[in-house]
């Protein structure tokens, strides 16, 4: 016997049309609902668009992208909406409050950051990077130091969030071994925080950042 998809192409009856014929409920709804207009289940409640809202405002003050808003707030363990979601209500909150895009103020280049490391303890580099979990969407936080030139890890540890807090915790323990003369870093949240600065500040380390977008000054791994 011949397989029912080849009988049902000789009828010239597609497979969809068999199954509702058989199986499928074709009563016509009387009153349908619009599709704009049905409740979905996974939408975000009027309060966490507020909340979302109030990120993004506070960020464009501080001149942050909307994108630089988002990471902010995922790294700091609040996942409020995926970055599509923070774009869609950046994009409702311009025609709304009839904001534009403004052109950023246009920068001198920054120097080249030059560090030398010619002996163990002169530089240290380090970096927050995202650590994979048995759990689907589950990433955990690994903070690295590294000493730049013996390539010796002085100190790490992992985390469920980036934090400026943990990492001035690591530092503080780190120097109790050896304290260096520059540290190196991206311009990461937490190493730019003014807790992480103040830190650095307080055992004479002086702080030194890639340039942004620049991927070769990146931290030394």
């Amino acid at each position: 016997m011949g397989s029912q998809n080849k009988a049902l192409k000789l009828l010239g009856i597609s497979t969809g049309s068999w199954h509702n014929r058989i199986y499928g409920d074709n009563r016509k709804t009387t009153d349908p609902i619009p599709q704009k207009h049905r409740v979905q289940p996974q939408a975000l409640t009027p309060e966490e668009v507020e909340r979302i809202e109030k990120e993004i405002s506070a960020g464009w003050e501080r001149n942050l992208s909307t994108q630089q808003v988002c990471i902010e707030c995922t790294d700091s363990g609040e996942h409020l909406g995926s970055l599509r979601t923070f774009e869609r209500i950046a994009a409702r909150m311009r025609a709304r409050d009839g904001i534009s895009a403004k052109p950023r103020a246009k920068r001198g280049a920054r120097a080249v950051p030059v560090v030398v490391a010619d002996r163990p303890d002169a530089a240290w580099s380090w970096d927050i990077n995202d650590l994979p979990s048995p759990w689907v969407g589950v990433h955990f936080k690994a903070y690295a130091v590294t000493d730049i030139y013996s390539r010796k890890i002085v100190a790490h540890r992992v985390e469920l969030k980036q934090c400026k807090d943990l990492a001035a915790q690591m530092f503080q323990q780190a120097f109790a071994q050896a304290i260096p003369g520059v540290v190196h870093a991206d311009n990461g949240a937490a190493m730019i925080a003014g807790t992480t600065k103040k830190t650095l500040k307080a055992y004479g380390v002086t702080p030194s950042y890639s340039r942004p977008r620049v991927s070769n000054d990146n931290p030394f791994f």
